[in-house]
């Protein structure tokens, strides 16, 4: 493992770098979306301004890897530096597996920016970290998510069904896991 200090990530298309006080309102904005609230649940279906501030004051001086810890890194799109979604990494405890979650603005979805993003992100983890498995969990109502689990080629691991969203919806959701080995 070499060091857990992030340094920007870039693409073609795409920064993936640590979120700034700048980022308040393309952040509150996208995660507001319905699109994304619906999918996105523990906390994040009442977005406040104020939550919103708290979260991005935290990531700003967050590192990769610290064990039971979120770590999310914000996605910039190079021609014109607008924040446009995150991505997260929630390292389980000392089990070298991490979960990852990814918000993409919803103007954005279509651009496959996620897919570039997710690689990104994947390629860090399993070079720069002590990672050797990543697991999602995807909605299967939200078929971006689960688009871009099926074009990852991920393993499907199963998935549980759960009434618990605030519209009374059924949620049903599926686990993908990707290894170190897998992926190389």
């Amino acid at each position: 493992m070499t060091s857990n200090k992030f340094e920007n990530i870039e693409t073609d298309n795409l920064i993936l770098r640590k979120f700034k006080k700048e980022d308040l309102e393309d952040f509150y904005h996208y995660r507001n979306e319905p699109e994304i609230r619906r999918y996105k649940g523990e906390g994040w279906c009442d977005c406040t301004l104020e939550k919103a501030k708290e979260f991005i004051d935290q990531q700003k001086n967050a590192e990769p890897g610290k064990p039971k810890h979120w770590f999310q890194v914000a996605i910039e799109l190079k021609s014109n530096n607008e924040l446009i979604g995150d991505l997260g990494m929630y390292t389980l405890e000392e089990e070298k597996t991490a979960q990852m979650i990814i918000a993409i603005a919803p103007e954005y979805l279509q651009e496959e920016f996620g897919l570039e993003a997710t690689k990104a992100l994947l390629n860090y983890i399993f070079n720069e970290l002590d990672i050797i498995q990543v697991d999602f969990i995807a909605d299967e109502r939200n078929r971006a998510a689960m688009n871009l689990m099926e074009y990852l080629r991920l393993e499907k691991q199963g998935g549980f069904t759960t009434n618990e969203e605030a519209d009374g919806e059924d949620k049903t959701e599926h686990f993908f896991t990707v290894t170190k080995e897998q992926w190389g």
